[in-house]
């Protein structure tokens, strides 16, 4: 990630990819903070960041919370207190519909397969 990105905040991401094609359907990243003030101003940096570069409309915007969404995308970042941790924790998600459509079938399709494959 360039120094000068506006994501360079998060230090690792979770990617899920399709197996059969590799696309990327789903990109998570998670950083905690110090304080719920400077997690917020991370959430407003991520948004300013985000919603340009996916060609977003906001759908929802909050001190905590910012949702957006595309046609073919969707990402929804927020800050949040998780597991009794004291931090604040800045999480980002963003996922493609089509592929994450797409996943959710397969996945449907291997339980499927799964269930009666197996006895009862």
């Amino acid at each position: 990630m360039l120094a000068t990105s506006k994501l360079n905040l998060f230090k690792d991401y979770e990617v899920d990819a399709m197996k059969d094609n590799g696309n990327v359907y789903r990109l998570r990243a998670k950083r905690a903070y110090e304080s719920t003030d400077a997690c917020a101003q991370a959430l407003k940096a991520v948004a300013a960041a985000v919603v340009p570069a996916y060609h977003l409309v906001l759908t929802k915007s909050e001190m905590s919370f910012v949702s957006a969404s595309s046609p073919e995308t969707d990402a929804e970042a927020s800050c949040a207190y998780h597991g009794g941790s004291p931090y604040p924790l800045l999480t980002l998600s963003v996922s493609s519909k089509a592929e994450s459509a797409r996943a959710m079938t397969e996945t449907q399709k291997a339980l499927e397969q799964m269930r009666k494959g197996s006895p009862r």
